[in-house]
């Protein structure tokens, strides 16, 4: 008998959970839960609200809702923001709330280019290649020569 729960504590401590992000249709109108390393990269500070009513026909259809403000911090390289976000499933039987504090930072190759990172990155050093991709098309790339 012991063993029967042995086998079934062992099949649910490994079995993975999964689940999904809510997403918005306009993603790009929701860039800083789409990517944390845009923030800061508007030349002005940026506010914006979302909202969407999957299934409105249905009573108990799900609600999503965000609100987030970034600014770019030029003197530091840096950006800095937050999103908070609220999801409710089923007329409230599922809730979740969440909010972030985003951080990014620069780091400048040359005039006009540079490289954001969501966090403070620690192992930037000379000699490591830096790939730049718009979508799935490689823009180019090259070698870190030094890093501020």
């Amino acid at each position: 008998m012991s063993k029967r729960y042995t086998i079934i504590f062992l099949l649910l401590a490994t079995a993975s959970l999964k689940a999904q992000d809510p997403l918005f249709s306009q993603f790009y109108a929701a860039p800083l839960q789409l990517n944390p390393a845009f923030t800061g990269s508007a030349f002005a500070p940026r506010l914006g609200i979302n909202y969407r009513h999957q299934w409105p026909g249905f009573e108990n259809a799900y609600r999503t809702y965000a609100a987030y403000y970034e600014q770019n911090l030029e003197r530091l390289n840096s950006g800095i923001g937050f999103h908070i976000e609220g999801d409710n499933a089923g007329n409230g039987i599922y809730k979740t709330t969440r909010f972030s504090a985003l951080y990014s930072y620069q780091l400048r190759l040359s005039d006009g280019v540079a490289l954001q990172f969501p966090e403070a990155q620690w192992a930037v050093t000379p000699g490591q290649s830096a790939v730049l991709y718009d979508g799935e098309v490689c823009l180019g790339g090259g070698v870190i020569a030094a890093v501020d």
